[in-house]
């Protein structure tokens, strides 16, 4: 099984990553879908885990490429901003583009705001943003599990974790799977 920490939209504040990080226990690699790619460049060096990461609308000067496409096991995984597919509540564009690249799982970020759903067999993820989310919803990041082509995904929020201990996160259910 694989483990995956999915972040978004920490405009620079490491902060709460680290948090996240540290109470997730085993984390085999950190997706960080934009807004501050430079992040994902700290995160993984202090970190000493593998980040991929995609730039956002507000990385200006990033060389960082907008989308990554990849496999874990056997499920391909596309991760993009979103910002250029008009990603909000909906997924339209980003189902066009998913379709097209035959991506299992689509992690995306930029509307700040989590969001989790399976359709048409893919699972679509948006793990909110760890500083400034835009809903009642709070602080809040993703883990991503992977066993072969089975992939499950829960969001959690930040303030939650203070009442979660690492072994009850490691063992609750996900809340969607494909």
């Amino acid at each position: 099984m694989t483990r995956l920490l999915v972040i978004s939209d920490t405009h620079g504040n490491l902060a709460n990553a680290q948090k996240a990080i540290n109470l997730m226990g085993s984390i085999d690699l950190i997706v960080h879908a934009g807004d501050h790619y430079l992040d994902a460049l700290k995160i993984s060096r202090s970190a000493v885990i593998p980040v991929v990461g995609v730039a956002g609308n507000r990385d200006y000067s990033s060389e960082a490429a907008e989308e990554e496409l990849f496999c874990v096991e056997d499920s391909k995984l596309y991760v993009t901003h979103g910002h250029q597919y008009a990603a909000t509540a909906r997924v339209s564009g980003l189902q066009k583009r998913a379709k097209h690249l035959g991506a299992q799982v689509v992690i995306y970020g930029h509307t700040h705001v989590p969001h989790l759903e399976v359709l048409d067999g893919r699972m679509y993820l948006n793990p909110g943003s760890l500083h400034l989310p835009r809903d009642a919803s709070g602080k809040s990041f993703a883990l991503l599990e992977i066993r072969g082509k089975t992939v499950s995904a829960r969001i959690t929020r930040l303030a939650d974790l203070a009442e979660i201990r690492r072994e009850t996160l490691q063992n609750t259910k996900p809340v969607a799977m494909i």
